[in-house]
């Protein structure tokens, strides 16, 4: 090939800078930093002047390129990579643009030139290197590969070339036909030295033909399964005086990794004839045969020899090698001092160079005796020296410290690689103040100022190995120090509290005192900022916290449980626009409403939470409803009445902070007035000296007049008062003891006239409570959801208070009881929330329900309610019916299949608005949450009904 014109346009040396990266680079510029080449061809064909230097910058070049131009012994040519690394190869030459003869480096005619840090194809495509007629040439920390395409050697040293170094090289042979370096040349001189070769299949991985004089010196030589490093004739002439010392050679592995090898022709080191052996030099040489059937370590003039004695005792060569497993790591380091190749190497062979191929220095590692030989201990065979290395621990310093404190600044630990190391540390604060060295790896230091300083930490190990681990430091202007804590309920009896430390210290101290005599909670150590309390109340929970300056705070909060016991009262009056009872003797008008006061009030304490009512409607002039909350419009409806008629419902309805519920009147005209009686049956308080709730899951019929069950069959007559067993009731989980008030479903059946019935606890003597549960006017079917205090000889009273003689069957279904035993279910209210109304049908439930069939409602999460649980859950609602069909009832359970036996709500005919208080359970065993809703009815003709549901709160166990 014929080389490019050069520039050369001065005899004075110049420096070349190629990069194919820059969006300046021209082929036809000066080759400045500012304007370099695109391509190494053209600044080779530039630099031909002795001294010249071209640096290549990292990128991918393609082209051949052709070295011819010659330095001299003190200023030779070099190519060299910009900023080279010592473990990788960024700067790489690719195939050429043309089919030439394939090399990618090709120095023909050329002498003194060097050529540093360059890669020379890749593992798939070959990048050979060929050194031709050439002299005094240095290839020093390159790597080139061969591959089956072309055939060829990684490096090829041919013709009359002498005094070509290759040195620090990797030399990968992919081909199974040639070695990965050959020297084929009638020169002298040429020296193979410090290379990590990797042979493949039965070639060489260093072979030698013709070439007298070569030194082939501490060479890593794998993966071979012909000869690792082989000697021979060929028409250059004989290669006598060669030198092989220091090198460690390891066949393949395996013939299933290589299958074309046969470990009959494996031989570490090969020397063909007895004329190649005249002045050649054997020693020092580690031969691995990697595979117990592989017979061949030595050939010498045509001999095999398979032990370093024999071959010893036959030629006078081989003095100080051993065919012991070297121990490298899978880069060719020896994995540990236990490694034989360590202090073995003789540092006087022709060749050996003072560092490694890594630049590593060849030193001496004082655990390891020393076998080899020559003037310089410490030197290893093969192309990687064991130097000391220090692998690092975990940093555990401070991130943060206050201005003028002293911090205690913590070297990061390390572990030498080399046995017994004792190490010093060198300190630089960052901050101006000189750096301290001390044998103590912790060292404390006052910052005066705040800033962010820079810390260093250097750890030097007395064999001279170092490690420096960075870090920085945030020092704070003073703040003052305080704690703070948050508190959050979780379900019905949890806390989560949160404390917090405002501090520029450490914090070492962080633990709660929930209040109730559980252990106190080490959030440093693993403990939890959750807890669950026993019983519902106020508690007193203190947090203590602390810092590694000095500092601690405590921060004592109350906090009261959402949920609460209830205990029974009355049933009592406290309401009755009719007569001024309660703070108004107006009646309700359109929009109106009145706060009427209840903590504190005949005995109800002043921290009740919820309270529970039953409300009746008198004397209304036109068609509405009443909404009973704690104050606000929530959207829901309690109470829903017919001008002319008498209607009551119950409600469990939270009470504002000021000890109040809102009573409030919508009505379907502005000129509706209505009367209002409210009677209290009990009340829920955070205390835990109430009762609590167990559901029954569906209702339980427990009283029917009709057929005699729990009481005389007859129908109850005006006056007449039927007492019923609740405690231990047949066929029920209700306990014998215990129980102190009772949820029901009571429903009044064919009545007659106009009256009431009133529930209340039985007791002897009892006075009949001025107070209704449910009323009625006429021949109807009505029901009433309410909380019936039990007597203490657990009983109830139903009394049929008619002042004209009317009269009605009762039904009492149980949906569920409270008892004086704590670990049961406590109350949690919550803002009264539409959650079901099959009228919308874009909405949760949206549709109507059919006769005879079900609505499923899924309340889990839903606002203010609990997520999934294993706790056993029981909503309170509101459920009204409207836009009936014909007459009917609903039922509402955790099992759609539980629905059919009893009711919790009744109408008679079409058109009617009823509405109740039901109590709901889940099923225990489920975490769905879910509620089902069923319509029954009779009507030869499908039917329809909606069904409206506002949650007015939750019983839970936790």
């Amino acid at each position: 090939m014929t080389p490019l014109a050069a520039h050369a346009d001065s005899s004075t040396p110049a420096t070349y800078y190629v990069n194919d990266k820059s969006s300046a680079c021209s082929d036809t510029g000066p080759g400045t930093q500012a304007v370099p080449f695109c391509s190494i061809v053209q600044a080779a064909s530039v630099a031909t002047v002795p001294g010249d230097t071209v640096l290549i910058a990292p990128g991918s070049y393609n082209g051949e390129v052709y070295i011819s131009a010659s330095g001299t012994a003190t200023a030779p040519i070099t190519f060299e990579a910009q900023n080279p690394s010592v473990s990788s190869w960024l700067t790489y030459v690719a195939a050429p643009t043309v089919d030439t003869n394939g090399y990618r480096l090709d120095v023909t005619g050329a002498s003194y030139v060097d050529i540093v840090g360059l890669r020379f194809g890749a593992y798939s495509v070959g990048g050979q290197v060929l050194i031709d007629n050439s002299s005094h040439i240095t290839l020093d920390h390159d790597v080139a590969y061969s591959t089956d395409d072309e055939g060829r050697p990684a490096y090829t040293i041919s013709g009359t070339s002498s005094d070509v170094t290759l040195s620090r090289d990797g030399a990968n042979a992919m081909t199974a036909s040639t070695p990965a370096i050959l020297v084929d040349a009638s020169g002298t001189g040429n020296i193979v030295t410090t290379n990590d070769v990797s042979g493949h299949g039965p070639s060489a991985g260093i072979e030698v033909l013709g070439s007298a004089g070569v030194d082939v010196t501490s060479n890593t030589v794998t993966n071979y399964c012909g000869s690792g490093i082989s000697v021979g004739d060929d028409a250059n002439g004989i290669a006598s005086g060669a030198t092989i010392e220091n090198n460690v050679v390891m066949t393949v592995g395996s013939n299933s990794t290589e299958p074309q090898c046969s470990n009959a022709n494996t031989v570490g080191i090969s020397l063909q004839s007895a004329a190649d052996a005249v002045d050649a030099t054997e020693s020092h040489n580690t031969i691995y045969p990697n595979s117990n059937s592989a017979p061949g370590i030595y050939s010498w003039a045509g001999t095999p020899y398979s032990t370093p004695a024999a071959f010893t005792a036959a030629t006078g060569q081989g003095a100080g090698d051993s065919i012991a497993d070297p121990l490298t790591t899978t880069t060719g380091v020896p994995e540990n001092e236990s490694a034989p190749t360590i202090n073995a190497a003789n540092s006087d062979a022709p060749g050996e160079l003072p560092t490694d191929i890594l630049y590593q220095p060849r030193i001496d590692d004082p655990n390891v005796p020393e076998t080899g030989g020559g003037s310089k201990p410490g030197y290893d065979r093969g192309a990687f020296q064991f130097t000391e290395a220090l692998t690092q621990g975990t940093s555990t310093n401070q991130g943060t410290v206050p201005a003028g404190a002293t911090a205690t600044l913590t070297a990061q630990p390390v572990t030498s690689n080399w046995a017994n190391a004792t190490y010093t540390y060198t300190y630089d604060f960052g901050d101006g103040t000189p750096n301290e060295t001390t044998a103590d790896p912790t060292y404390p230091h006052a910052f005066a100022n705040p800033g962010t300083y820079a810390v260093s930490i250097t750890d030097t190990s007395d064999y001279g190995a170092t490690y420096t681990g960075h870090f920085s430091i945030q020092v704070l202007a003073p703040v003052v120090v305080s704690a703070q804590m948050s508190q959050a309920p979780v379900g019905a009896l949890g806390v989560q509290a949160v404390p917090h430390l405002t501090t520029d210290w450490p914090i070492t101290t962080d633990t709660i005192d929930f209040g109730d005599g559980s252990p106190v909670q080490n959030l440093l150590d693993g403990g939890s900022d959750q807890h669950t309390y026993g019983s519902p109340g106020t508690y007193t929970v203190t947090a203590t916290l602390g810092d590694s300056g000095g500092d601690t705070k405590t921060v004592t909060q109350t906090f009261t449980t959402a949920g609460n016991d209830f205990t029974p009262f009355g049933p009592k009056r406290l309401l009755d626009t009719r007569s001024g009872l309660g703070g108004t003797s107006s009646q309700f008008v359109d929009d109106g409403s009145v706060k009427l006061k209840v903590a504190g009030v005949d005995g109800i304490p002043a921290d009740v939470t919820a309270v529970d009512l039953n409300l009746t409607e008198v004397g209304a002039t036109g068609n509405g409803y009443i909404r009973a909350s704690a104050g606000g419009n929530t959207g829901t409806s309690t109470l829903n009445y017919v001008g002319g008629a008498i209607y009551s419902n119950g409600v469990i309805v939270p009470v504002a902070a000021d000890g109040t519920v809102t009573l409030s009147n919508a009505s379907t005209r502005t000129s509706t007035t209505v009367n209002l009686i409210g009677d209290v049956s009990g009340y829920f308080a955070p205390v835990s000296s109430g009762s609590e709730y167990v559901s029954t899951g569906v209702g339980l019929r427990v009283m029917d007049t009709r057929s005699g069950l729990g009481v005389g069959k007859g129908r109850l007559a005006a006056g007449k008062t039927d007492v019923l067993t609740i405690a231990g009731a047949p066929h029920t989980p209700i306990p014998a003891t215990g129980v102190t008030a009772v949820t029901v479903n009571l429903t009044e059946v064919a009545t007659t006239g106009a009256g009431y019935l009133t529930a209340f606890p039985d007791a002897p003597g009892a006075t009949i409570p001025n107070a209704s549960t449910v009323d009625w006017q006429g021949t109807t079917t009505h029901a009433a959801g309410a909380i019936v205090p039990v007597g203490a000889d657990g009983k109830i009273d139903i009394h049929n208070g008619s002042a004209d003689g009317g009269s009605a069957d009762v039904l009492v279904d149980i949906t569920g009881y409270f008892t004086n035993k704590a670990g049961d279910s406590v109350y949690v209210p919550v803002t009264p929330q539409r959650v079901l109304d099959t009228r919308q049908l874009g909405s949760v439930g949206g549709g109507h329900v059919g006769q005879n069939s079900d609505k499923y409602l899924n309340m889990a999460g839903l606002d203010g309610t609990p997520s999934p649980s294993t706790a056993s859950v029981s909503y309170v609602f509101n459920t009204t019916v409207t836009n009936t069909q014909a007459s009917g009832y609903l039922s509402a359970g955790a099992n759609w299949s539980d629905l059919t036996g009893t009711s919790m709500l009744n109408w008679t005919g079409a058109n009617q608005t009823i509405a109740n208080l039901s109590f709901v359970g889940t099923n225990p065993d489920s975490t769905a949450m879910d509620v089902y809703f069923y319509y029954g009815g009779s009507s030869p003709q499908p039917k329809e009904v909606d069904v409206l549901a506002d949650v007015m709160g939750y019983f839970s166990s936790q």
